[in-house]
């Protein structure tokens, strides 16, 4: 059940109007079922997966409560061991697998399973819970159906954010006692439907756009390529920043509030101050787990440097397993590194976003093209006989018209010109104390333009993670 589909809409107005009549502490019992039903419709089988890693960490969350001592650490050890089991078992055995045979020449093998939806996302929340209880900043929690709801919260349940249990938790005891109302409602779909309009309207527009090229990179050099790989840049923040909107909105009109995902990542001035504005509750995950805990910025310049690459190589790695991803990861690790030595604050505010972007968007070759020959077709063909493309490219329009393009064009530009520290400071907030007359403007645009493709070929790219 894709959540920009009508049958997703229909289970959330019922669940909806469960939670708007529906009293007392049953209220978290009508969206744990609510959500779990959700989570079976894509495959029965990924929810006992889930129930699984929900029981184990429920009980060894209580047994590393109760202990004390450097006992207390093993297990704490065993209980990230066993999450991370579980996620290499569907994830990442089968590519460890396949370089250990070309490595020593054995023919080795491990079961392809299918990775059921979210499974990364969920067991970095449930070692969040876990580390939070061994370093006594919470108690472990005492009722299964609060922490069964934690994992399996609807709104988040496919790709995040990844919430702490400090955050969350206490908004799902207080669903109890808790109770909807319009005005929170009304904001809640605000955000709802600017999710659907950058998923909609904007991501799958752009990802259509760009699907020839990236199927088959070798027929593309110069301007194609550059406009290909411009539109993926433009897509994945629409997409994922679409669905954390979309997830932020369907929580909110039920009570809770989730973590912001993004705060405007495009406007970074540098490669450090990207990563601290996109995906927030992966980076900050690794930075206060990995990052910290290794030593962090308090080592020696050397230390420091090997810690932060680490970090940036399992960020990538946990996106897939694949070396596409190792490289993403180090590519940004290197940039960061370097930006110590290259005085941006001497740059132009202009100088310095062109820095980002570049950096950014050239990066995401690495994270979307896993074949190694096209990766490096793309890395070095992209900029190759621009002047001559151009027109062949404007003839073909991989058989779409120039109206196409033209929409595509103009609601990226909204999308940026909304996330402007103007329109940001002069009509932000005008739209959250009058968000019917935007909800009205965005459903408008939705159906004007959003079913111009095929809305449910184009899953959320982070499901696949």
């Amino acid at each position: 059940m894709p959540f920009q589909s009508l049958s997703f809409l229909l289970f959330f107005a019922f669940i909806s109007v469960l939670m708007w009549f529906w009293k007392g502490p049953s209220r978290i019992w009508v969206l744990l079922l609510g959500s779990a039903g959700l989570y079976a419709s894509f495959r029965p089988a990924y929810l006992l997966v889930m129930l699984a890693l929900i029981a184990w960490d429920y009980l060894w969350a209580r047994v590393i409560d109760a202990a004390e001592g450097k006992k207390k650490r093993w297990l704490l050890a065993v209980g990230i061991l066993a999450n991370l089991s579980m996620l290499g078992s569907f994830k990442y055995m089968p590519f460890l697998t396949a370089q250990i045979n070309v490595l020593f020449n054995a023919s080795f093998t491990w079961p392809v399973w299918v990775l059921p939806v979210g499974l990364s996302f969920h067991t970095f929340q449930g070692m969040a819970y876990l580390v939070e209880v061994y370093r006594k900043n919470i108690k472990a929690e005492q009722r299964l159906d609060v922490y069964a709801l934690y994992i399996l919260f609807f709104p988040q349940l496919m790709a995040g954010p990844i919430e702490r249990p400090q955050h969350l938790l206490p908004q799902i005891r207080n669903l109890a006692s808790g109770q909807m109302n319009w005005p929170r409602f009304e904001r809640g779909m605000l955000l709802l439907v600017a999710g659907f309009f950058r998923k909609l309207v904007v991501a799958d527009v752009l990802g259509i756009l760009s699907a020839p090229c990236f199927a088959q990179p070798q027929n593309f050099v110069g301007f194609p390529l550059f406009l290909s790989i411009l539109c993926f840049s433009i897509q994945i923040y629409a997409d994922f920043s679409g669905y954390t909107l979309m997830a932020r909105g369907a929580a909110h009109t039920l009570g809770v509030r989730l973590s912001h995902n993004f705060k405007y990542p495009y406007f970074a001035l540098s490669m450090q101050d990207f990563w601290k504005k996109w995906h927030i509750s992966l980076s900050s995950w690794f930075k206060d787990y990995v990052y910290i805990p290794l030593g962090g910025s308090r080592q020696s310049f050397g230390m420091a440097s090997a810690v932060l690459v680490l970090t940036f190589l399992l960020s990538g790695f946990w996106h897939g397993a694949n070396w596409n991803f190792l490289l993403w990861g180090l590519w940004n690790a290197l940039w960061i590194l370097l930006e110590r030595y290259l005085q941006l604050h001497k740059l132009p505010l202009l100088l310095k976003r062109l820095y980002v972007w570049t950096i950014v968007f050239y990066g995401w070759i690495f994270f979307k093209v896993s074949n190694l020959n096209d990766l490096l077709h793309c890395l070095f063909f992209w900029f190759r006989g621009l002047r001559h493309s151009v027109p062949v490219f404007f003839e073909s329009l991989y058989g779409l018209t120039a109206y196409h393009w033209f929409l595509a064009f103009v609601f990226s530009l909204w999308l940026f010109v909304s996330e402007s520290h103007y329109f940001r400071q002069k009509f932000s907030l005008t739209l959250l104390r009058r968000p019917f007359g935007a909800i009205v403007l965005y459903i408008l645009i939705i159906l004007s333009f959003g079913q111009l493709f095929d809305n449910e070929q184009l899953n959320f790219i982070y499901f696949e993670f």
